[in-house]
C-alpha cells in the first residue's frame, strides 16, 4: 500500500511538473522566412550608422509595426547570445501581447555580418501562447 501511495505521487509529480513547463518554457519554435523588405530597410539603417546585432534585430522585427517609429515598450524583453559559428540569436520577448489571439510571444532572430561587416538576419523563429491553445505552442492560435 506504501509502495502505491510513493509510485501515485511520484506520477503527480511528474504531470504537475510536465505542465508547469508546458506553461512556462517554449519547447518549440517553428522557423518562418525572412522578411526581404524588413533586410532592406536594416540594411540602409546600418549604412547610415553602426548598429549592434541586437539594434537590428529589434529594427526587423519592428519593421512596419506600431513600435517602427516609436519607442519599445518597457515590457518587452531582449536578450542575445552569441553561437559558436559567428552568428548571434537575439531573442525578443513579450510577455502580454496586445493582440486579440496571442498573449505572450518569442522571436528568436539569429544574425550574422555580412561582408561589409553589417548585421543580417538569416533565421527567425517563433513560439506563442494565445487563445485555444494550452501552454507555447506554434501552431495558430483563435
Amino acid at each position: 500500500m506504501k509502495r502505491t501511495i510513493t509510485i501515485i505521487a511520484i506520477v503527480m509529480i511528474a504531470i504537475l511538473g510536465a505542465i508547469l513547463v508546458k506553461l512556462t518554457v517554449p519547447l518549440s519554435y517553428r522557423e518562418y522566412p525572412v522578411y526581404k523588405e524588413a533586410v532592406d530597410f536594416v540594411t540602409e539603417l546600418q549604412k547610415k550608422s553602426v548598429l549592434t546585432a541586437e539594434q537590428v534585430a529589434i529594427r526587423y522585427d519592428f519593421y512596419h509595426t506600431d513600435y517602427e517609429n516609436t519607442e519599445m515598450p518597457k515590457r518587452i524583453q531582449i536578450k542575445s547570445k552569441p553561437l559558436n559559428d559567428g552568428t548571434v540569436r537575439v531573442t525578443i520577448f513579450d510577455p502580454c501581447c496586445e493582440d486579440d489571439s496571442i498573449f505572450s510571444s518569442i522571436e528568436r532572430i539569429y544574425m550574422r555580418k555580412d561582408t561589409m561587416g553589417r548585421w543580417q538576419p538569416t533565421k527567425v523563429e517563433f513560439s506563442h501562447k494565445g487563445r485555444g491553445r494550452f501552454g507555447w505552442t506554434t501552431r495558430p492560435t483563435s
